[in-house]
C-alpha cells in the first residue's frame, strides 16, 4: 500500500502538471496579469503542494485497498474507487467557478484533472498493491 501511495502521488502530480502547467498555462498567465494568480509560488509553496499530493496518493491507495473488500481486486475496482474519490471534489470546483474570477476553463479543467488524476493514481496504486 505504501508503494502504491508513492506511485499514486507521482501519477497524480504529473497529471496535474499536464492539466495546469501545460493545458491551462495561457489561462494562468492571463490571470497573473490580472493579479488573480501569484507570479511566484509562496515560500514553502512547492513543499506544501508536493506534501498534498503525497497525502492524496496515500489516500487513494488506501481507498483502493478498502474497495477490494467490496468489489474484489482488479483494475475496475481501482477505476471505480478513483472516480468516486474524484467526484467528492465537485463541490470545490463548483465553488471555484461560482465564487472566483477564473473564468470557466480553469474550474472545468480542474474538475477534469481531479477525475483523470484520481482515477489514474488509484489505478497505478492498484497495479503495485499485493496482499
Amino acid at each position: 500500500m505504501i508503494l502504491g501511495g508513492i506511485l499514486g502521488s507521482i501519477v497524480f502530480f504529473f497529471v496535474g502538471f499536464l492539466f495546469h502547467g501545460v493545458i491551462l498555462e495561457s489561462h494562468y498567465l492571463y490571470f497573473q496579469g490580472q493579479g488573480s494568480v501569484l507570479h511566484q509560488v509562496r515560500e514553502m509553496g512547492w513543499m506544501i503542494h508536493i506534501a498534498g499530493h503525497i497525502v492524496s496518493g496515500f489516500a487513494l491507495s488506501l481507498t483502493y485497498v478498502m474497495a477490494r473488500k467490496f468489489w474484489g481486486p482488479g483494475p475496475m475496482t481501482a477505476i471505480r474507487a478513483g472516480l468516486i474519490v474524484a467526484l467528492f471534489t465537485a463541490g470545490g470546483t463548483a465553488a471555484e467557478y461560482a465564487m472566483y474570477n477564473f473564468g470557466t476553463m480553469i474550474p472545468v479543467m480542474t474538475f477534469a484533472n481531479n477525475i483523470v488524476g484520481a482515477t489514474l493514481a488509484t489505478l497505478a496504486a492498484g497495479v503495485v498493491y499485493k496482499d
